[in-house]
């Protein structure tokens, strides 16, 4: 009696541990997913596990402007928080474009405000590596710049 009720589990069981397995061995998450985990590692204070979520991030995925808010925010939380590790990493992964534009916009009324630069943050929140690597991505593309003209 005891075989044949095994029997029975065993054949109920193997299509779902088929499935358990297959979603433990592809664990890809979306792009929207990982930023959103990110944004959580860095409010967590949890340096290490934001690495992780930003060496899963692809390089073109960061250069769209869909993700752009997202980033934005993650990489300000992370200058806050002084995680400069994480905030490097961004930066390698292609994040901001450009460090002398503004890292938040306000519009109120209809008048813009003036807002900070990310090199401006960096300075202001006194990240002495952010910021030199800040300067020598600035200037490696004003070089890169002069040379196609």
């Amino acid at each position: 009696m005891s075989d044949q009720y095994d029997l029975v589990r065993k054949r109920a069981m193997s299509p779902l541990m088929k499935f358990g397995s297959a979603l433990k061995i592809s664990k890809l998450r979306s792009t929207t997913e990982t930023l959103h985990l990110l944004k959580l590692a860095i409010r967590d204070n949890r340096p290490n596990l934001a690495l992780f979520y930003t060496s899963n991030l692809k390089q073109k995925s960061v250069t769209k402007k869909k993700h752009a808010p997202s980033l934005n925010k993650s990489f300000i939380m992370a200058l806050v928080n002084g995680m400069d590790q994480v905030v490097l990493h961004l930066m390698e992964k292609g994040f901001p474009k450009d460090v002398n534009t503004q890292s938040f916009g306000l519009v109120l009324a209809g008048d813009s405000i003036e807002c900070p630069s990310y090199f401006m943050l960096a300075v202001s929140y006194g990240s002495i590596d952010v910021v030199s690597a800040m300067i020598k991505v600035f200037f490696f593309s004003k070089k890169f710049k002069k040379k196609i003209n």
